[in-house]
């Protein structure tokens, strides 16, 4: 299975995509090493649905603990907060809340993998 991610920062009249097999996530990090595409993903701005205040699926106000922060899309960066209850609605397998998810499957794996990677190697993000 292939994604493209679009590099929005490159500002030329035709975007330049990046090839990423989600099959094989490791080489792909290696291409992706090769130039600064990884960390251009990571400095786009990030998107919020609603503030941390009330939860965006039940509209509730946080209760014992702090809403929590669900990616309704990987790339670019979408977030929601929602309470821990919600969030579980949300990736209900039976019934799942598909408005909130935005993403193909692995997009959250590869995510976190660059995620890791850009901090080991650039050290903060």
């Amino acid at each position: 299975m292939r994604k493209l991610v679009e590099n929005t920062v490159n500002r030329s009249k035709e975007p330049r995509y990046t090839k990423i097999d989600l099959k094989n996530t490791k080489n792909d990090l290696k291409k992706l090493r090769s130039n600064s595409t990884l960390k251009e993903l990571f400095n786009l701005p990030v998107e919020y649905l609603n503030n941390d205040e009330s939860c965006i699926v039940c509209k509730g106000e946080p209760e014992d603990f702090a809403l929590i922060k669900h990616h309704v899309s990987y790339f670019p960066q979408v977030i929601a907060y929602v309470h821990y209850d919600c969030h579980n609605k949300i990736h209900d397998p039976d019934n799942p809340i598909s408005t909130f998810i935005q993403f193909k499957e692995g997009d959250s794996r590869l995510f976190y993998e660059m995620k890791q990677h850009l901090y080991k190697t650039v050290g903060v993000l």
